[in-house]
């Protein structure tokens, strides 16, 4: 990294720390990118690649897009299910020498969209968290949230064929991101098919959270101040699957989610429940071959006057 210029260096260290995502870096009144990201943008964006003097013998392979229209092709990224980090100037380049401060201000992922012109508005945009101890038949927690409407849900899966079950439970939920804080569960098993079936974008937590963590992260959230005022639904596993998430959308979403204030626990025995497959035959929520929500029962009965009445039908249903 040596050789490389000043500002390249900077760009370089930067996209280490966001090696999962497509870096839009802020120069000027463009975002670019460069290298592989560059390269794989051009291609997924259909934006023209050019390159970058960047202190070595080869130039840098370089593409952008203009800051105002930016949103339309992070946009793109997203519905494609990639990971944008949005790389911004912290300081005013006419008052700064030398290079300017960069950093990045938020992380987007399909599980975390705020723009309302890529959210459907009669729907969720579900992001759900799993946790399981390191035995197989540990109960599962399940914590999930939509960070446009400020909902936030949990509920322990127990007993026998719980994979199942919770197969079962996120085929009613349909999460568009799912993060896994578990080293076993989901790896190669029912779980795994059905996230890769479904294109659901899915995340690995390898960072290991104590108890005391996840409980601080859930009462902070719900303006609670001891383990006191937990109440006994909100078990073990559903604490670790509630403060997993939230730190991970403390660390993507970056600002205060101050709107998702109430922690709402559910038992899924007090539900009917279908296999996914029997779900999906009866098309309830979208129809089999178009995916679409015109023709099935939703589409047939929804008749609300609003996106949050349609949401809470469709969540009814």
């Amino acid at each position: 990294m040596g050789q490389y210029s000043p500002a390249m260096r900077q760009y370089l260290e930067i996209k280490k720390q966001n090696s999962d995502a497509f870096l839009f870096y802020r120069m000027g009144d463009f975002y670019e990118m460069f290298f592989d990201d560059a390269i794989n943008a051009s291609k997924l964006l259909d934006i023209t690649l050019t390159g970058k003097d960047c202190g070595m013998d080869e130039r840098a392979p370089m593409c952008g897009v203009p800051y105002h229209s930016a949103e339309a092709y992070i946009n793109r990224l997203i519905s494609l299910g990639y990971k944008v980090a949005v790389c911004e100037q912290l300081e005013d380049p006419s008052k700064t020498k030398g290079i300017v401060s960069r950093g990045v201000v938020r992380r987007i992922t399909p599980g975390t969209i705020v723009d309302t012109d890529m959210l459907e508005g009669g729907k969720n945009n579900f992001i759900a968290s799993l946790y399981q101890d390191e035995t197989e038949e540990a109960p599962i927690g399940l914590c999930f949230a939509d960070i446009s409407s400020g909902t936030l849900k949990a509920t322990l899966i127990d007993g026998e064929s719980r994979l199942k079950k919770l197969i079962s439970e996120l085929a009613a939920i349909r999460p568009s991101e799912i993060i896994i804080c578990s080293p076993t569960l989901g790896v190669a098993d029912e779980l795994a098919d059905f996230i890769r079936e479904h294109n659901i974008f899915l995340q690995r937590i390898q960072e290991r959270l104590s108890s005391e963590v996840c409980a601080a992260k859930l009462l902070e959230q719900t303006g609670r101040k001891t383990p006191d005022e937990l109440t006994a639904a909100e078990t073990e596993e559903i604490v670790f699957a509630a403060g997993y998430l939230l730190g991970y959308l403390e660390n993507t979403v970056m600002c205060r989610l101050g709107h998702m204030n109430e922690l709402v626990v559910y038992q899924t025995a007090k539900f009917m429940t279908l296999p996914w497959e029997t779900r999906y035959s009866l098309e309830l929520t979208e129809t089999m071959i178009h995916k679409d929500r015109k023709g099935s029962l939703l589409g047939v009965i929804d008749r609300t006057k609003s996106a949050m009445g349609s949401r809470l039908l469709r969540t009814w249903i």
